[in-house]
């Protein structure tokens, strides 16, 4: 859907989003008396809550633009990396398990991820027509914004005993402040969208909480690695049929091996 709606600048469309998804959670938090940034949560946990909104927001924004120049399943696929990061962190900080199958599956994802982008100045022109500039930079910023959102799954592995309305008000929040000041420093503008946009913002929005108090949900039974490889190979999955018989755009030869390796 955000591949669609190109007549709204993304930084505005992430702030139609969290403002739907603030006016679900809002009620909900209130109704199970579980208020954001609740006052029984010390300062350590407050900060990695803000933490989560802040990188979680830069690569939210990061995806929405890359989709203006990749296909939605290459982009995905870059956005498939995250189990490499969330493996290595929960190692880190969870001390989760990390052995020599997660160590092999690091390296798959990382080589499909290189393979689905064809770098020019490792593949030439031998592979075909590769990406632009800016779809190469948009891709960095991606890969990049993800492997710091994935500290976002430690901290809600680790903050699993919050409740989901809680946590999702606190992100929503944090959002829309973001979103706001971003506004109104790059001057961004702020129309009303035509009827169909609205119902696809909202359908979105709608899909966005649905699938985020899912992955929640889970995290407070399985281990944060187990849960983002999941994720992302159905993401990857979702995103590839999509591409196909949505956009009704084939991946070419690089990019199903690439999408290959990450699935495996």
């Amino acid at each position: 859907m955000v591949k669609d709606l190109t007549s709204i600048p993304p930084v505005s469309l992430l702030f139609y989003r969290s403002l739907i998804m603030l006016g679900v959670s809002m009620p909900w938090a209130v109704a199970v008396n579980k208020p954001p940034f609740p006052p029984d949560m010390d300062r350590k946990e407050q900060g990695l809550l803000v933490f989560r909104g802040v990188v979680g927001f830069v690569n939210i924004l990061a995806s929405y633009y890359s989709l203006r120049y990749l296909n939605i399943g290459d982009q995905k696929m870059v956005a498939s990396s995250r189990p490499v990061w969330v493996i290595l962190f929960s190692k880190l900080f969870l001390k989760e398990h990390c052995g020599c199958i997660e160590a092999v599956l690091m390296v798959l994802m990382m080589t499909g991820v290189v393979i689905v982008v064809k770098p020019p100045y490792l593949f030439g022109s031998a592979a075909g027509p590769a990406y632009d500039e800016p779809a190469m930079w948009s891709a960095l910023a991606v890969l990049f914004t993800t492997a710091l959102s994935a500290n976002t799954t430690i901290i809600l592995r680790k903050m699993r005993k919050q409740h989901v309305a809680s946590l999702t008000a606190a992100n929503q929040i944090l959002f829309l402040l973001q979103t706001f000041g971003l506004i109104w420093v790059g001057g961004f503008e702020m129309k009303t969208p035509v009827m169909k946009d609205k119902v696809m913002i909202l359908v979105m929005s709608l899909v966005v909480i649905t699938y985020s108090v899912i992955n929640m949900l889970a995290l407070k039974i399985v281990e944060a690695n187990i849960s983002s490889v999941v994720t992302s190979c159905t993401d990857l999955l979702v995103a590839m049929l999509v591409q196909i018989l949505y956009y009704k755009t084939l991946p070419d030869v690089f990019s199903l091996l690439g999408g290959g390796v990450v699935g495996l």
